[in-house]
């Protein structure tokens, strides 16, 4: 299927941040560890904040993947919008799948002592805020207007 390239905010696939920030997480611990979060056990109390954390982030996603597939709009970014989405988790922040993506990490860091993966998590939003949701808004503002405006003032952009 062709995708009208005007018709998107023309931003990179946004799972590549959070996928890269720990794949570099993850090189940096073996190459040059550091040691800040306890380490790793199955029955210490910060493995099971953070399964806690990815479970909810994981289920966050879902729920903001479900939403706007009802909508019958896509959830890739690089395919043209064609609903402005308010419900669901859309209703707490505009950026749900964001929110998730921050914290599978942070949950992932902190249950398997991943410290330079906690650390990335400033940078991932960093990132995600400048490279993709700039341009998203900027794209959104333009196809929907005045509804849109309204619902940036309205819906708190993260959390």
């Amino acid at each position: 299927m062709a995708t009208d390239k005007a018709d998107t905010p023309g931003v990179i696939p946004p799972p590549l941040i959070p996928g890269t920030a720990l794949g570099l997480a993850l090189i940096l611990q073996w190459l040059a560890p550091i040691q800040v979060i306890p380490d790793f056990t199955w029955f210490g109390a910060l493995f099971w904040i953070g399964a806690a954390m990815a479970v909810c982030g994981l289920g966050l996603a879902l729920w903001a993947v479900m939403t706007l597939r009802g909508a019958g709009t896509p959830v890739e970014p690089w395919h043209p919008t064609t609903a402005l989405v308010r419900q669901g988790p859309y209703r707490l922040t505009r950026n749900p799948v964001y929110v998730s993506f921050l914290l599978v990490i942070c949950g992932l860091s902190l249950g398997f002592s991943l410290d330079w993966g906690l650390m990335s998590v400033p940078f991932c939003w960093l990132a995600l805020d400048r490279l993709v949701v700039v341009r998203e808004e900027r794209y959104l503002l333009g196809k929907f207007g005045d509804a849109y405006g309204r619902y940036l003032k309205e819906t708190r952009q993260w959390l």
